[in-house]
């Protein structure tokens, strides 16, 4: 059997505790499973409800600035999506080349 070292509140010193022991204190609190099943069990409209209280508790950086040729170049590539000129390509296509690229340069670096 695993031990783990713990520190006793009642004595000074430590005391040995079995993992099994440890993982029974553990199964105790919720765990993020046990809440996302919960919250998957809502109504659509509920979970929508809780995702903007969940989005509104975090803090978000205020005040992001995008300097102007940054924003300029946003600006340009939605417009091309919303003409429908801009060249779409699929997310899984796109890692997939871009994997790809990494690789061939990491393989003419090893030919070095």
């Amino acid at each position: 059997m695993a031990f783990a070292w713990s520190q006793s509140p009642t004595s000074r010193g430590t005391q040995r505790v079995g993992v099994t022991a440890c993982a029974k204190i553990f199964a105790m609190s919720r765990t993020f499973e046990d809440v996302r099943n919960e919250a998957m069990a809502l109504t659509p409209q509920e979970r929508e409800h809780l995702a903007d209280e969940l989005l509104d508790s975090i803090e978000f950086e205020e005040g992001i600035e995008w300097d102007d040729e940054y924003a300029a170049e946003i600006q340009r590539r939605v417009a091309e999506i919303d003409a429908g000129t801009a060249e779409l390509v699929d997310s899984d296509e796109a890692i997939a080349a871009a994997r790809q690229a990494v690789d061939d340069v990491r393989r003419a670096a090893r030919r070095r």
